[in-house]
């Protein structure tokens, strides 16, 4: 590397979040490089620190398709002084090696809810169905992101555990200083139901609780023909328990330690 002052440039630029148009340029020049830029990159942090890396730079990793990198990944991921855990979660699941399951089985207790989510999405690109069971305790996560990607990943495994789940979350409702939060999770449920039935019933995520009520008793009626016990499976965390709720979402938790 040290024979390649531009390659060490091009690095520096990578993850210099103050000049986002050189590092965007930067990203997609080392990228193009391929499996012939990992030592470089290696050999980059190893210098400049972990501290140094940028999170837009660790995110680019997941096309890095390279055993080295995805090592440098897994050491990133449970490195608790790292700040962009999450990220490196969500990288390493693009290489998905199965050698990295223990590890992930052990993340889906991780107190970083970016983590969590990261490792189960890790897990269901690895098919562990033996992680079932664990990833199906995650939809009584105290966190709407993390319930979702359970869901979506026990369905893609073969588990239907988590659509009550969805259901559910069509009825959400959690306004913060004038802000409709309920409202993301609304959509992000409605995103996943269409899929499953292939309409979505009329249901609009941002209109008023009164003018979404014809719509979300039809979706009712679709959950009940397909599973008349729907409501005793809703999760308790994603109970509604009253007409108002409160809703956390990660990005209210959105910071270098506690977020993605």
């Amino acid at each position: 590397l040290q024979d390649d002052p531009k390659l060490w440039k091009e690095l520096d630029y990578a993850n210099d979040t103050d000049r986002p148009m050189y590092q965007e340029q930067a990203v997609r020049r080392i990228r193009a490089r391929g499996e012939a830029a990992v030592p470089a990159i290696l050999e980059w942090t190893e210098k400049r620190g972990r501290k140094k890396l940028a999170l837009y730079f660790v995110e680019s990793l997941a096309e890095v398709r390279d055993e080295r990198i995805s090592t440098l990944l897994a050491s990133l991921a449970v490195d608790r002084s790292f700040d962009w855990r999450p990220a490196a979660v969500h990288s390493l699941a693009a290489h998905a090696r199965s050698r990295d399951r223990e590890l992930f089985r052990e993340l889906l207790h991780d107190p970083i809810w970016g983590v969590r989510a990261g490792a189960i999405l890790v897990l269901e690109r690895l098919s562990d169905k033996d992680s079932m069971p664990a990833i199906r305790r995650r939809l009584e996560d105290d966190l709407y992101e993390v319930r979702a990607r359970a869901a979506r990943s026990l369905h893609a495994l073969g588990d239907e555990a988590g659509i009550p789940m969805f259901v559910e979350s069509l009825s959400l409702e959690s306004t913060w200083f004038e802000i409709d939060y309920g409202r993301l999770a609304r959509e992000d449920a409605l995103e996943f139901l269409r899929g499953l039935a292939k309409e979505d019933f009329g249901y609009k995520p941002w209109e008023s609780r009164e003018e979404r009520e014809p719509a979300l008793r039809r979706w009712h009626g679709w959950m009940d023909r397909r599973d008349p016990g729907w409501r005793e499976k809703v999760p308790r965390q994603a109970k509604i328990r009253s007409r108002e709720v409160e809703v956390t979402f990660g990005f209210e938790l959105r910071c270098c330690q506690l977020g993605d």
